[in-house]
């Protein structure tokens, strides 16, 4: 039975410790499609995409803000119990000011651990919202875990994953400033995406619609202007079912069709060219 209460904490002196968090998180992308990386990342898993979204500028803030966090934690100690609500003021996504930043996150009593994140920027309206649950498998003794992870805990649906994120209009900015290649400057936007299945099978869905949008990029040498795009994921696939922007003056992009977000079809050719020549060597056999 534990209390924590902090107020007023300035989150500048955590920002050496958070600049060490993009550059971690690369090794863990970079580790295969088995890895919570590519959960993170799913463009890690199409080919020649790898690096997109990657990299992060070095030595640069990425939150600021005062920090008020209250937090209690109960239970026993195979299962623990708690719950945590973290709120800034004053605070910012790099240059992207926020009216709004809260989250809540808690353990429960069928140890699972829920989340629900909250995040308005001040230049106008919009969102972006992150909740969901997943399993909790944690105890502070440490024979009780490893005795878990063997016999397994709970009922068959307690390792299922329930994850959903809504992105609104000025949402976008705040997107944008966790990932600078894209760097959203006005428009429409209404995203949700949504992640179900078991921790070891994730499926991923969503849809994206993006209205008279105008969007800067490294990668462009001409500003991306009235763009206007419907993407959806769908059972683990990209489709792209509209995506039309002007360059330029006399530039535009069009872009339309699918991609896979894994490498399971070519997975399942090799698995199919292997039983094949396996059986053939039966036959002569």
């Amino acid at each position: 039975d534990a209390q924590l209460t902090l107020t007023d904490f300035p989150l500048s002196l955590l920002q050496s410790v958070m600049n060490l968090f993009p550059y971690s998180s690369q090794k863990v992308q970079s580790s295969g499609t088995g890895s919570p990386g590519g959960l993170l990342n799913p463009m890690s898993h199409v080919g020649g995409l790898s690096g997109i979204g990657s990299s992060q500028p070095q030595n640069d803030d990425i939150v600021s803000g005062n920090l008020y966090v209250n937090a209690a934690l109960g239970g026993s100690a195979t299962t623990p119990q708690g719950n945590i609500n973290f709120q800034v003021l004053d605070g910012s996504l790099r240059n992207a000011k926020l009216s709004r930043a809260e989250a809540n996150a808690a353990v429960t009593s069928d140890q699972r651990f829920t989340f629900n994140i909250n995040l308005q920027p001040a230049s106008g309206p919009g969102h972006v919202k992150l909740m969901g649950s997943t399993p909790f498998k944690y105890s502070f003794r440490k024979n009780a875990a490893i005795q878990g992870k063997k016999q397994g805990t709970g009922s068959e649906g307690s390792d299922h994953i329930e994850i959903d994120a809504a992105v609104k209009d000025n949402g976008m900015l705040l997107v944008s400033s966790l990932w600078p290649q894209v760097i959203w400057q006005s428009g429409s936007a209404d995203i949700a995406m949504q992640v179900r299945g078991t921790s070891a099978e994730p499926s991923i869905s969503g849809v994206a619609h993006v209205n008279r949008a105008s969007v800067s990029s490294p990668w462009l040498t001409r500003r991306l202007s009235g763009l206007g795009a419907t993407v959806r994921l769908q059972n683990n696939m990209l489709h792209v079912d509209a995506f039309d922007g002007k360059i330029g003056r006399k530039g535009f992009i069009k872009i339309n069709g699918f991609l896979p977000l894994e490498d399971k079809y070519a997975t399942l050719e090799l698995a199919d060219q292997g039983d094949k020549a396996s059986n053939s060597s039966s036959s002569k056999t």
